[in-house]
């Protein structure tokens, strides 16, 4: 993966649990590389469009709140929703965009080629910063590994990102992406509670767990403080 041939330079990738206080470091750290002293964050909960949607965006905006930020929703639950002009102009007022946990399909199928996902990379080429849990991370990928889902994004070049990741054994999981980083692409398996930020110039990991990096050459466990190498 090479930072620098992003299309978004300011990102996060966390590997799910979000907006729990175990994620309140790695938060702060989100909020460290915007561009502002008072950050405003719109929480998107697209991919719990099918679940519980309000309750997503409601514990976002309360620990962002208790983390001195304002936060406040974008119910891009549609594709039609995804195309509204209205939805699409409320990110001209946020300085962090923050892609809910919930179902990966649905949030690639419903911002893929839409005037919302446009406007983030458009705003995001400049100054906002675009983070994502568990499905939220899955789809900022090149590619995405969920059920026959494969499409992605592709706002962080050549990588695929594993959330939930404490759950696996990196031995097991090289076995199966060895010949995905073949090809050049770097998986990032990234535990609960626990992201990797950039902040234009380095990946930095924080949070509570571990992130592993595999590629051809094989896998490398980060801890949080530390910083990920740039992979071609």
């Amino acid at each position: 993966m090479n930072l620098h041939s992003a299309s978004i330079k300011r990102f996060a990738l966390i590997g799910g649990g979000e907006f729990r206080h175990s994620c309140s470091e790695l938060d702060l750290a989100i909020l460290s590389v915007c561009n502002s002293d008072s950050p405003r964050i719109a929480v998107v909960p697209t991919a719990a469009a099918n679940e519980r949607p309000e309750l997503a965006a409601n514990n976002g905006i309360q620990h962002f709140t208790a983390l001195g930020a304002t936060a406040f929703p974008i119910y891009v639950l549609t594709r039609k929703d995804a195309n509204d002009d209205s939805m699409a102009a409320q990110i001209d007022n946020s300085d962090v965009v923050y892609l809910t946990g919930g179902d990966p399909s649905h949030l690639v199928n419903v911002m893929t080629g839409s005037l919302f996902l446009e406007t983030i990379r458009t705003h995001a080429a400049r100054d906002l910063v675009l983070a994502g849990s568990s499905a939220g991370a899955m789809a900022m990928g090149s590619e995405m590994r969920y059920r026959n889902e494969s499409n992605a994004f592709g706002i962080v070049s050549n990588t695929i990102i594993i959330p939930h990741h404490e759950n696996r054994n990196p031995e097991e999981t090289y076995g199966q992406v060895k010949e995905l980083t073949k090809k050049g692409i770097t998986i990032f398996g990234i535990d609960t509670s626990t992201g990797i930020v950039s902040d234009s110039v380095t990946l930095s990991v924080h949070g509570t767990g571990r992130v592993v990096a595999y590629n051809s050459e094989g896998w490398k466990e980060y801890l949080p403080g530390q910083i990920i190498p740039d992979y071609p």
